[in-house]
């Protein structure tokens, strides 16, 4: 839709134009428009004095504070930290990050306040970290660790070591009495489903252009640091089951680029 003048997206909020389940959002967007509390009229009672005629009273208007946005109240989702593991924080607050259910595209603070309070559904938050992790520059934010100072003592003096000679005894290995036990079968590999990256609910709909390389994202549960592929070898890794059926649906947004389109069965 573009941008809107925050005078509009007051009145479209008024008329009932945003639909409820993007409602939770407006506040969040709302924060440039630097949301204020309009104080009631003040209304002066008439001052009735003889034989003297009382100036007329002009109340002075009430001293305005700006307050924060304040949030709807939480639908109570699980938290989402959109840089995908603990200890790690966005650093570039205000770049903005392009979410497909968003109109328009959303800064990285306010992306991460809405997760953090309870906005983002579970199931959506790996898309959230997929899509902003990287623009958003996350990096963890620990405290460095600053090294004491090393106190000096005394000088010390180092006594001379003398070595007494050694004389190793032979040793005798002690013959082997008992079973041998049984070596404990190995679990076989099993491959996950088959991953269409293009379409999960058509398989007609593959890859048309194999040689475009894209990125995929790091994966903080399998500790994967991210890496380029081209789309012939996603498409590929997918349909040999090295993509976990957790993280298919993830690379649907990775192979945005690769040409997706329906082929002849």
């Amino acid at each position: 839709f573009g941008n809107i003048t925050c005078g509009n997206l007051q009145f479209a909020g008024d008329k009932g134009f945003i639909p409820a389940e993007s409602c939770i959002l407006g506040p969040v967007l709302a924060m440039p428009c630097i949301c204020r509390i309009i104080p009631a009229p003040v209304t002066s009672a008439p001052v009735t004095s003889a034989p003297v005629t009382p100036a007329p009273v002009t109340p002075a208007p009430a001293p305005i504070a700006p307050v924060a946005p304040a949030l709807p109240p939480s639908p109570g989702f699980p938290e989402c930290n959109i840089c995908g593991q603990d200890g790690f924080r966005i650093t570039l607050p205000d770049v903005n990050v392009t979410v497909p259910t968003e109109d328009e595209p959303v800064l990285c603070r306010v992306l991460q306040r809405a997760g953090l309070n309870g906005f983002i559904e579970e199931e959506n938050c790996p898309f959230v970290v997929a899509l902003a992790s990287r623009p958003c520059g996350c990096a963890a934010t620990g405290a460095p660790v600053t090294a004491g100072p090393i106190a000096t003592g005394a000088p010390v003096t180092a006594a001379p070591i003398t070595l007494a000679p050694v004389t190793g005894s032979p040793v005798t290995a002690a013959p082997f009495a008992g079973p041998v036990p049984p070596v404990p079968p190995v679990a076989p590999v099993v491959p996950s489903p088959p991953c269409n990256v293009c379409d999960s609910m058509n398989e007609n709909v593959r890859v048309t252009l194999p040689d475009v390389i894209v990125e995929i994202p790091a994966d903080p549960i399998a500790g994967t640091p991210a890496s380029n592929a081209t789309c012939a070898e996603l498409e590929g890794a997918g349909d040999m089951g090295l993509i976990s059926a957790e993280r298919c649906p993830l690379v649907f947004v990775v192979a945005v680029d690769c040409g997706c389109a329906e082929t002849p069965p």
